[in-house]
């Protein structure tokens, strides 16, 4: 029989890996993210007025603390040249670069043509 881990332990296990800290990123290869992958599988921005963004631990909120489930604030990057189409966001471990996890934009591609265009992401993480 397989083993089951409640919420609540869930949850711990949620708070203690957000307190790492960790860096989010957007990708530009049309990939979706599967079990394997590793942080080669992703394809990061590069220029045109990106930069990855730190993700402040504090910053992380759980809406429901009997859920392991774990929200960030928006994240908005402003690009200053065309890029093309850009897939989704991965998260990164800020010392190691280890992927943590990766999510492709349920409602893109978005299609970065010119300056000024922005992407908005929501970090988001649950553990099932």
């Amino acid at each position: 029989m397989a083993g089951v881990i409640p919420n609540s332990a869930k949850v711990r296990q949620l708070r203690d890996l957000l307190k790492i800290p960790l860096v989010l990123r957007i990708y530009v290869n049309d990939r979706n993210p599967g079990l394997e992958d590793e942080v080669s599988n992703y394809t990061e921005v590069l220029g045109s007025g990106y930069s990855s963004e730190p993700l402040v631990p504090e910053r992380w909120t759980l809406p429901d603390a009997s859920r392991p489930r774990a929200i960030y604030p928006e994240v908005k990057f402003v690009f200053s040249d065309e890029i093309g189409k850009v897939f989704g966001y991965y998260v990164t471990r800020e010392q190691t670069g280890e992927l943590e996890w990766a999510e492709r934009f349920s409602d893109g591609p978005y299609d970065i043509k010119r300056w000024g265009d922005e992407i908005t992401v929501v970090p988001n993480r649950s553990v099932r």
